[in-house]
C-alpha cells in the first residue's frame, strides 16, 4: 500500500459509503442509523495511538470502524493536531489504544472519528426532540413538526433564511433546550414574513448586531467608528432609522453570554425601550453603547422606556419571549404577547419551528424544480448548438441564465469540433 494510502487524513470514497449514511437519508432513518459510541475509559497518553507499523489488512476496517467506541471529541482533536508531527518522527498507523484492540487502521481514521461525533450529535440533537414530540403527542403542532421529519435530510443546511445554519439547529424549537443566535434571526426572517406591510416600516438587526456595537464602543478610543468598515453596519441601520428609511429599529440582545433581551430605537418618538423577561434593568454597558452609538447620528437625546415583554418563569424561554417582544411592538394584533406556561411556550416554539421547517422544505422543492428545468434547457441547448456547428468550427457557446427563487444558476455550455459537450454550473 502506498504512503499516500493510510498517510492522508481523507476518508477514502469507498469506505466512507460503506461507514456513513447517504447524504439524503432523512432524519427518522439518521435516528435509525447504529453509531460506534465514545469510550467512557480514561484516555491514554496520545503517544499511544501513534505506530510506526503499517496499518493492518484494509478488509476488517468496516468491522473495526462500526463497532470500537471512539475517543473523546477533545483527544481526537489534539490527534489531529499532533499528526504531522507523529508522521515526521515516523508513525504510519494510527491504533486504538483507549481500547484493548491491536487493529492499525490508516491515519484518516482520525477525520473518521471526528466525523462521527458530528454524526453522534446530530442524533443526540433530534432523538431529545424526538422525545419531547412523542410526549406531546395529542398536541396538533407538535404532530405537524414530527410528520415534518421525514421531509429533512439529516446532512442538508438550512435555506430560505439570512443566516446559515445545519438542519440539525432547528432540534431546538422541539426541546426547553436555549435558543441559540441562529434559532433566533430564522424567527425574526420568519416575522419579518409573515408582518408584510407593517415590518416595512421597521427593521430587525440580526442577534450579532449588538456584539459589533459592544465591541466597537469599548474601542472607541481609536475614533474610527466613523470610517471603520467593522462599524458600516452600525452606520447603515443608524443613518437608515433617522433619515427616515424606517421608523424604528429593533434587535435582540445577548446578556453575559446566556441571556436574551429586546431593544428598540424608535425615530418617531425617540425613545429607546428595552425589557428583560426576568425583570433586570439594562446593563449600564449595553446603556453606554447605544446611548454613544445613537449620538453620532442624531442631536436629539433618546429617552430610554420599557417594552412589552412576557414575564419569565423557567431557565430557556427567554429568546421565546425577546423575540415575541420584538414581533408584538410593531404588529400586537397579529403578535400577541405569549402565556409564560410551560405547555404555552412548548407549543409557541414548536409551532415557530414549523414555520421554519416549511420554508426550507418549499425553497428546496423550487430550486429543484428550477434545476431539473435547467438541465432540460442544457440538452436543448446543445442540441442547437451541434445543429448549426461546422466540422471545422472550433467551439459554440450558448450560455442560459435562469433566474428564480432568489437565486441564479448560470450554465454555460461548450460544444467541441467534435460535437462533445460539456457544461459548468454556477450558482449564486
Amino acid at each position: 500500500m502506498a504512503d499516500v494510502d493510510f498517510l492522508s487524513l481523507t476518508i477514502p470514497d469507498h469506505m466512507r459509503s460503506t461507514t456513513f449514511p447517504d447524504q439524503n437519508v432523512s432524519v427518522p432513518s439518521l435516528l435509525l442509523l447504529r453509531l460506534p459510541s465514545q469510550t467512557v475509559a480514561d484516555p491514554p497518553p496520545l503517544h499511544e495511538y501513534f505506530s510506526k507499523d503499517d496499518p493492518h489488512h484494509e478488509s476488517p476496517y468496516p468491522y473495526h470502524l462500526c463497532t470500537h467506541t471512539i475517543p473523546t471529541p477533545g483527544v481526537v482533536q489534539c490527534l489531529l493536531n499532533e499528526a504531522p508531527c507523529a508522521k515526521a518522527a515516523g508513525a504510519r498507523s494510527i491504533r486504538y489504544a483507549h481500547t484493548d484492540a491491536e487493529q492499525r487502521l490508516p491515519f484518516w481514521v482520525l477525520t473518521f472519528w471526528l466525523e462521527v461525533h458530528a454524526l453522534l450529535n446530530s442524533q443526540r440533537k433530534w432523538s431529545r426532540a424526538e422525545t419531547f414530540l412523542t410526549k406531546r403527542e395529542s398536541n396538533l403542532v407538535a404532530c405537524t413538526f414530527r410528520a415534518s421529519l421525514d421531509r429533512l435530510c439529516w446532512s442538508d443546511s438550512t435555506r430560505g433564511f439570512s443566516d446559515f445554519a445545519p438542519i440539525h439547529d432547528l432540534a431546538n424549537f422541539a426541546s426547553r433546550e436555549w435558543l441559540s443566535d441562529t434559532n433566533l434571526n430564522m424567527m425574526l426572517d420568519i416575522i419579518d414574513g409573515a408582518g408584510k406591510d407593517a415590518v416595512s416600516n421597521h427593521v430587525f438587526q440580526q442577534t450579532y448586531f449588538v456584539a459589533v456595537l459592544l465591541i466597537a464602543y469599548q474601542e472607541r478610543a481609536k475614533g474610527t467608528y466613523l470610517s471603520s468598515r467593522e462599524t458600516q453596519c452600525l452606520r447603515t441601520a443608524a443613518d437608515g432609522l433617522f433619515q427616515g428609511c424606517y421608523e424604528t429599529l429593533g434587535f435582540p440582545c445577548n446578556i453575559n453570554g446566556n441571556h436574551w433581551t429586546a431593544l428598540v430605537v424608535s425615530a418617531t418618538d425617540h425613545k429607546v425601550r428595552y425589557r428583560d423577561s426576568l425583570g433586570a434593568a439594562v446593563p449600564d454597558s449595553l446603556k453606554d453603547a447605544v446611548n454613544w452609538w445613537l449620538s453620532h447620528h442624531t442631536h436629539t437625546p433618546l429617552d430610554w422606556d420599557t417594552l412589552d415583554i412576557t414575564s419569565q418563569e423557567d431557565p430557556y424561554s427567554c429568546g421565546l419571549f425577546a423575540i415575541n417582544a420584538l414581533s408584538h411592538y410593531i404588529l400586537p394584533s397579529k403578535f400577541p404577547l405569549l402565556s409564560p406556561l410551560l405547555h404555552d411556550t412548548d407549543t409557541a416554539r414548536v409551532h415557530f419551528g414549523n414555520m421554519i421547517i416549511e420554508r426550507h422544505v418549499s425553497l428546496s422543492i423550487r430550486v429543484s424544480i428550477t434545476f431539473l428545468c435547467l438541465i432540460s434547457a442544457c440538452f436543448a441547448a446543445i442540441r442547437a448548438c451541434t445543429s448549426r456547428v461546422s466540422v471545422d468550427a472550433k467551439t459554440a457557446v450558448a450560455a442560459i441564465i435562469a433566474t428564480g427563487t432568489g437565486i441564479t444558476v448560470t450554465i454555460t455550455i461548450t460544444v467541441t469540433a467534435t460535437f462533445s459537450s460539456t457544461f459548468s454550473c454556477t450558482t449564486h
